[in-house]
């Protein structure tokens, strides 16, 4: 469900130049090293797409081997490892990634969740307000947020997550208006 999300609100980078590239590539193995990456990682997409998850795991652990410092690699690690039910481990991965990226809203948002599903509250709550602080009109987290708040029993604080949502998200702010007044 997240991944899927994710897909969906792709949006390219900042562009470079063809020199910007090429200077950021020495010699022809690291091209090629590069370009091996890139097809690793887009076969562990596919098999993640089709919910393979132990055979896209694999993938993504190959890409790190030769680009340690590929964040998106690591979210996608931490993402296999939750739907695996490894939630440890997959909170190590996407602190790997924010470590590498420290402005990824989406890692910190399934890094909540990975800490909700440890029973791990106050440090899902602190990654759901990073990933605000990121992103302020992120729905998802604002969503989980109140739901983390929810499972804590505070309802007035899921209620002013509610009336953000109004705002953003329709659809997630009815789900959390039931959850709260159920």
């Amino acid at each position: 469900m997240l991944f899927q999300a994710k897909i969906i609100k792709l949006k390219p980078g900042k562009p470079k130049t063809f020199t910007e590239w090429k200077n950021n590539i020495t010699n022809a193995e690291d091209l090629f090293d590069w370009l091996t990456s890139l097809e690793v990682f887009y076969t562990g997409l596919l098999f993640l797409l089709s919910n393979d998850y132990h055979k896209a795991l694999s993938y993504f652990e190959r890409v790190i081997e030769k680009n340690p410092s590929y964040a998106d690699a690591y979210f996608y690690i931490g993402y296999c490892k939750s739907e695996l039910g490894n939630y440890t481990e997959a909170v190590e991965a996407y602190k790997q990634a924010i470590r590498i990226k420290p402005d990824y809203a989406e890692a910190y948002l399934n890094l909540g969740v990975a800490y909700n599903k440890l029973g791990r509250y106050a440090e899902a709550i602190e990654a759901y307000k990073q990933a605000i602080r990121i992103n302020p009109d992120y729905a998802k987290a604002h969503y989980y947020l109140g739901l983390t708040y929810l499972i804590l029993g505070n309802k007035s604080s899921a209620l002013e997550q509610y009336k953000i949502l109004k705002n953003l998200d329709v659809d997630l702010a009815n789900r959390l208006f039931d959850l709260i007044f159920k």
